[in-house]
């Protein structure tokens, strides 16, 4: 067998104060036999997805475990299984150990008062970290030991550490940086097995891909180089790399020094559309040996359209542009990724928020008997899939349906809501209550029924209910979608749309189309 560890994690911390050393945390090892990758997972879901249930929970966490025990690798004619650790490559192997990292640090590090003020700095990216230490280096080496035997006792995550003077280089990612008299130096940096090759110019792309992967690489040595006399030499020895790749030494030059003229900024700026700017309607094609004739006929459309009499006096000429898009590979014609995803049998579902037999504080909830449990909610011919979530779950798209009149499957209402989904049905039944009151009276009639109250108003008229129990009797709801507060309408059309359920096709009044819900 293949003795594996997990992925390298290499780390640095720096360490300032009277040019003490500067530390890397270089390597470290995870074993998975431990608890501490799964007790890790609990906490993130514990965190970020409370609605979640008990047993989805339960079965991500065995799928985690069967893609670490699936793991193998084969060399020479023979096959070899990791024993221990989180393997390299696996699809789940960044995200697992990027949480596992974080809540080892959140336990020891983060929640380390003392530590954390002699800490001027810590960074991390997935398993790489770097920092600055004010203290000592005897300091950091005692608190480091702590923290390293307490990470392998209780999680199973262990560390070692590289020191570094401050006014040296230390790596983090693909960068190396120094202080010199208080001021940050940064450098690109490359592993020695580095062989800075790059897609050939004599490969069957798109020739705008070449010219693109010159200037993304100039522009990334830019922002990382803080230094413009330092940036020469690097920007010399990455025109050499492109040449014997195959790439003309001009375009290198070209794309190189529209690197050069621009001023190094490391954030994001969008494009500003300017009035005299072309208004352009993208040719989508496939790219292959017609793409070139396409671009001529969309010049040739483009010049016909600028001379036509409606345009001459326009300030915002139009173009015609050809965008190409990658052909089905074999991959994708053989391996249909959706269909197989459609065929399983994890499907989500809209359950009560409390399990069944167990107790819960306080009042029990009265929508709990109303989640369907239901994958797939249909009307009429339509179909949606549902949404993982419970009735304690919030800004969410739903429907209801009632059980009564699924003989002519039109049965469906779609609504929203920021709040609680149990507050949302609470309105619901509230609302045919007061629809039964004003019957009582006699003062309720069909001119009545608005988006609010047509829940109630469907059992009444249509099925001639009197019971204040029939509503929770006949409803059931399930969770179509999880949007953002911001979107939450558009959603909601979106849905009603999908299911086409206003009157008569369903039970959404024609105000639902404008806000009410």
């Amino acid at each position: 067998q293949l003795s594996a560890g997990c992925t390298p994690m290499r780390k640095s911390v720096a360490v300032c104060g009277g040019g003490t050393p500067v530390g890397q945390l270089k390597e470290a090892v995870v074993s998975t036999q431990s608890t501490g990758v799964f007790a890790a997972l609990d906490d993130a879901m514990d965190s970020c997805r409370k609605d979640w249930t008990v047993g989805f929970r339960s079965w991500l966490k065995d799928l985690v475990r069967l893609s670490f025990d699936s793991a193998a690798i084969q060399y020479d004619g023979q096959w070899y299984a990791g024993v221990g650790g989180i393997p390299t490559g696996g699809i789940t192997s960044v995200d697992a150990g990027n949480i596992a990292v974080f809540f080892t640090l959140k336990s020891l590090v983060y929640s380390d008062s003392y530590a954390m003020k002699i800490i001027l700095l810590l960074m991390r990216f997935v398993d790489d970290m770097t920092g600055v230490w004010t203290g000592t280096e005897e300091q950091f080496r005692s608190w480091f030991e702590r923290v390293r035997s307490e990470s392998v006792a209780l999680y199973g995550l262990d560390f070692t550490v590289e020191m570094n003077p401050v006014s040296s280089w230390t790596q983090f990612l693909d960068v190396k940086y120094s202080f010199v008299d208080s001021v940050v130096h940064t450098d690109i940096s490359k592993k020695p097995t580095d062989a800075n090759r790059f897609l050939h110019f004599n490969s069957h792309h798109p020739r705008h891909m070449f010219r693109s992967i010159v200037y993304s690489q100039g522009l990334r040595y830019r922002r990382i180089i803080n230094d413009e006399e330092v940036l020469v030499s690097p920007l010399d020895d990455l025109k050499g790399y492109f040449i014997s790749s195959g790439y003309p030494a001009e375009m290198v030059d070209e794309q190189l020094q529209r690197v050069t003229q621009q001023q190094r900024s490391l954030s994001y700026k969008p494009k500003n559309s300017s009035d005299g700017e072309s208004s352009s309607s993208s040719w989508i094609v496939t790219y292959g040996p017609g793409s070139d004739e396409a671009r001529k006929m969309a010049i040739e459309a483009t010049e016909m359209l600028v001379n036509a009499p409606v345009w001459r006096s326009s300030l915002v000429p139009p173009k015609i542009k050809v965008t190409t898009r990658r052909a089905p590979n074999l991959k994708d014609i053989l391996f249909k990724r959706k269909a197989i995803a459609q065929q399983t049998t994890n499907q989500s579902v809209t359950e009560p928020c409390t399990e069944a037999g167990s107790r819960k504080r306080g009042a029990k909830c009265k929508s709990c008997p109303l989640m369907s449990r239901l994958p797939v909610i249909k009307n009429n011919k339509f179909e949606v899939k549902a949404a993982a979530g419970n009735c304690t779950s919030a800004n969410v798209i739903y429907a209801a349906q009632c059980n009564r009149c699924t003989h002519n499957n039109i049965n469906t209402y779609v609504g929203k809501t920021v709040s609680e989904l149990r507050l949302r049905i609470n309105g619901h039944r509230s609302a045919y209550y007061s629809v039964l009151k004003l019957r009582e009276k006699g003062s309720w009639s069909e001119s009545d029924i608005d988006d609010s109250n047509c829940l109630g108003a469907h059992l009444i008229n249509i099925h001639d209910c009197v019971d204040k129990f029939d509503f929770d009797n006949y409803y059931k709801f399930t969770i179509l979608k999880l949007a953002d507060p911001t979107n939450l309408r558009f959603v909601e059309q979106s849905m009603i749309e999908s299911l086409n359920t206003l009157i008569p096709f369903g039970l959404n009044n024609i105000n639902s189309i404008f806000g009410g819900s």
